[in-house]
C-alpha cells in the first residue's frame, strides 16, 4: 500500500509496499506529486507491469553467481580463488532459491554449517 510522509516543510516522501515486492521510495517537493507517483507505482505493481520485479523473482542465486563468474570474475587479479568460492556456493542448496526468497535465516544456517565443517582444531 502507498504511504505519504512529510519529511520537511518542502519535501514529501512516497513509499509503496506490496507483499512479495521490494519497497519503492521517492521524495518529492509537493504532496500532489508524491500522491500521483505512489498511485501510479502501486497500480503498475498490482497490474504486473513491474517487469524488473518479475524478472527478479525468476532469478536464482545460482544464476546470478554464474553470470557474475562469467562477466566480472575473469577481470580480477584473484579470479581463481573467487571462482572456487563461487563454485562452492553453486553446490549449496541455497543456489536454487530465487533471490527475493533468501532470508537472513538461510544465511545464518549456512554460516552455522560452514562453521562446523571448517572449525579449526587447537
Amino acid at each position: 500500500m502507498a504511504q505519504i510522509r512529510k519529511r520537511s516543510p518542502s519535501q514529501y516522501q512516497a513509499r509503496v509496499r506490496i507483499k512479495g515486492h521490494p519497497e519503492a521510495v521517492r521524495t518529492f517537493s509537493s504532496n500532489s506529486e508524491a500522491v500521483q507517483w505512489a498511485s501510479e507505482s502501486e497500480g503498475q505493481l498490482l497490474q504486473g507491469l513491474g517487469g524488473a520485479l518479475r524478472d527478479a523473482d525468476a532469478l536464482t542465486l545460482g544464476k546470478a553467481l554464474s553470470r557474475y563468474a562469467l562477466e566480472v570474475t575473469p577481470r580480477k587479479k584473484s579470479f581463481s580463488n573467487e571462482l572456487r568460492r563461487i563454485n562452492a556456493w553453486l553446490r549449496n542448496p541455497l543456489a536454487s532459491l530465487p533471490l527475493p526468497a533468501i532470508r537472513g535465516k538461510h544465511l545464518a544456517e549456512y554460516r552455522d554449517i560452514a562453521a562446523l565443517i571448517f572449525r579449526r582444531r587447537p
